[in-house]
Order: C-alpha cells, then sequence, then structure tokens
C-alpha cells in the first residue's frame, strides 16, 4: 500500500497529480494540518488526518495498513517524523523535490504567534522524535536549522532519516540538496523534468500586459502583509501609468482576502498560467517555467531575501525600486533573449511523468 503525506490535502493532488491520474490502485493521502485535511475528490483515496500523531502512531498505523511505500515531499519536523516511522520498519521513502528551495527560510517572530497553533504542533513533534529516537542532537539540531538557519550537517546524516529515492527537476538539484540539506538517497537521485511543464494550461493574454506569478510569502509569514500591500499598490499605479493590465498567476494556497484586495486594485486573476512576454515574481518557482513558454523574467528584489541562483540566471532583470520597473514595462522586451537553455539546466525540461509512474508503481 501507498501512503503520500504533507500539510494539506490541496498539497497532496497538486504534487502528485499525475501520479494519481494515471493510478488505479488504492492509496493513503495522510494530512497533517487538521484545518487543511479537506475531502479529495478520488475514489482510489483513503484520507486520513494525521495531526499531533507520535512517530508510535504512524508505526502502528503503517503495520495495520500494510504500508510499503510512502511519499514525502518536505525536510519539515512533520516530515521527517514520517521518515522516523518508516525507516523503523523498513519501509520505503521516496522524497519528491516539489519547488524552488532555499538553504534556509527566514520567517519573522510574529509568525510563530499568528501561527501559534502550528507552532506547538511543530515543538511537539521535535520533543516526540528527540524521545522516540533517544537522539537529541536530531530535534536539538532540527530546531537550529528550522529557526535560526544553522546547517543541517550534524543531524540530517542520521541512519534514521535516510531515504530510498530523491526524485529533483534536474541535476542542479542534486548537488544543491547534498550541499545545503546534507541529503543522500539510498538508491540515488533520478531527474524528472519540471512538472509545471505539465500541470498548467496556458491562457492567452494581450502580450503587452503584465504578468504577475503570486506566492504566499505573507501566508507563510516570510514578509509583513504591509509590505506587500505596498507593493501591490505601486504596480496597480504602474500599470495605470502605462495602460496596461497586470495579470495575476493566483496560488492555490493563497489567501482570500489578498485575492479580494487584488481584484480590487482591478488585477486580472488566473489559476491557469497566462502567456505574455513579461512575468514579474520574487522567487518563485514558477518563475522557472516562463522561459520555457517564450516569456521573460524581471525579478523584483524584497528587502531581507536574496535571489536565490537559479532565479537570477532565468532572469533578465533583477530591480529593487518601482521607478526601475517602471522603465522596463516603458521600454519592453523586445531586445531581451529567452533563457531556455538555463531555464532548463536549473528548473528541468519537459517533465517525464513516466518514469515517477514507473519508480513509484515499482517499489508499491
Amino acid at each position: 500500500m501507498l501512503a503520500i503525506f504533507d500539510m494539506s490535502s490541496v498539497n497532496i493532488t497538486r504534487y502528485n497529480s499525475d501520479f494519481i491520474k494515471s493510478t488505479t490502485k488504492k492509496y493513503i493521502a495522510l494530512v497533517d494540518d487538521k484545518n487543511l485535511c479537506l475531502p479529495i475528490n478520488d475514489n482510489n483515496c483513503r484520507l486520513v488526518c494525521s495531526s499531533w500523531w507520535r512517530v508510535s502512531n504512524f508505526i502502528k498505523f503503517f503495520k495495520e495498513n500494510n504500508v510499503t511505500t510512502i511519499i514525502i515531499s518536505g525536510q519539515r519536523p512533520a516530515d521527517l517524523r514520517v521518515l522516523i516511522a518508516a525507516n523503523s520498519l523498513s519501509i520505503k521513502v521516496i522524497y519528491k523535490m516539489h519547488g524552488l528551495y532555499i538553504p534556509y527560510m527566514k520567517r519573522g517572530l510574529a509568525f510563530y504567534f499568528i501561527k501559534l497553533s502550528k507552532t506547538f504542533r511543530t515543538l511537539f513533534y521535535l520533543i516526540d522524535i528527540a524521545a522516540f529516537t533517544k537522539k537529541l542532537n536530531i530535534s536539538f539540531g532540527m530546531a537550529k536549522s528550522f529557526i535560526f538557519g544553522a546547517p543541517r550537517k550534524s543531524w540530517a546524516g542520521e541512519k534514521i532519516l535516510s531515504f530510498e529515492y530523491g526524485l529533483i527537476w534536474s541535476k542542479y538539484w542534486k548537488s544543491w540538496h547534498e550541499e545545503h540539506w546534507a541529503m543522500i538517497p539510498n538508491s540515488g537521485w533520478i531527474v524528472l523534468g519540471n512538472p509545471d511543464t505539465e500541470k498548467f494550461k496556458m491562457v492567452d493574454v494581450n502580450e503587452l500586459d503584465i504578468v504577475y506569478i503570486y506566492q504566499t510569502l505573507v501566508e507563510d509569514g516570510r514578509i509583513d502583509a504591509n509590505i506587500m500591500n505596498k507593493f501591490y499598490d505601486a504596480l496597480c499605479d504602474l500599470a495605470k501609468v502605462t495602460g496596461k493590465s497586470v495579470h495575476i498567476k493566483w496560488h492555490p494556497r493563497g489567501d482570500p482576502e489578498v485575492l479580494e484586495r487584488l481584484t480590487k486594485l482591478g488585477f486580472l486573476i488566473h489559476t491557469d498560467m497566462p502567456k505574455g512576454h513579461l512575468y514579474i515574481g520574487h522567487y518563485s518557482s514558477l518563475l522557472g517555467l516562463v522561459p520555457m513558454v517564450g516569456g521573460h523574467v524581471v525579478v523584483f528584489e524584497l528587502e531581507g531575501h536574496p535571489t536565490p541562483i537559479s532565479i537570477k540566471k532565468i532572469s533578465n532583470k533583477l530591480v529593487g525600486k518601482i521607478s526601475d520597473l517602471n522603465e522596463i514595462v516603458k521600454n519592453g522586451t523586445e531586445n531581451w533573449s529567452v533563457k531556455k537553455s538555463e531555464a532548463k539546466f536549473y528548473f528541468g525540461d519537459h517533465f517525464n511523468k513516466k518514469i515517477e509512474q514507473d519508480i513509484i508503481n515499482q517499489n508499491i
């Protein structure tokens, strides 16, 4: 039996969509956040809300349900509990890259107060991991890494945290995971390509308009809402001055209140990917798709959020002022090159769903 673990039902279906569409086998979806544990429209899926489970709860559940393979897509304390339980039973774990990663995600202090339930839940998981493994260095190391950005090598190499396969977008991410996250799969890394090349339908829009890639920076506690609202207001003013429309590629985890605000500003909202020439964003993995569809990337760098090398390499311009962005929009992108080869190197070529399906099916 296959089990897929993630923080929400949305993530389960979003990051495993191609496999779910192809399989006729039953599988279990384990969702950590009880508020995001919503029904999944798939007759093959058995949904289980596993919030506040101990490692021992997972071990018991895996035994009772004859779980033979588990897919995880993160390296958070919640995921690592599942990893420890799986390794205790010699269950194969497949780690699947699901987006652009940075070595350390900075979160403001306010995040831990706004997300009190998540904060206490994570603390509970760290204590439980220490109690189960009898190794304080793992939980203590995790806490230092996730809160303060300390290197992971002191704890990530423990045998109890090993996994079988690592599914990544391109070869670049092999060295990245090994260097920054100290991850080395037992049976090696497997390159799948960029799943965004298969995931989205392209929506034709006016080629002279602006496309903005929305990120859940506020929702994830990475930046203050006031800072982002100032940026959105400035983007709205820029659109009025230049006579262009702004198309937003919306994120499925975006806050409905933010969506309402952006709509009131006159932005055009899309769940699929608008096909334009000029794309503005910060450091979303979806920017890696832009050159593949013939578009140009402009990164607006937010204070305290340095742009990852992978995003820099696929970008035509990197700016930090609205006035610079204004000049770019006015002058257009006619003389710019499309950085397709860079996008393939850092984010992968077209997604090969057959490889993913074969790996999972062979290990169930």
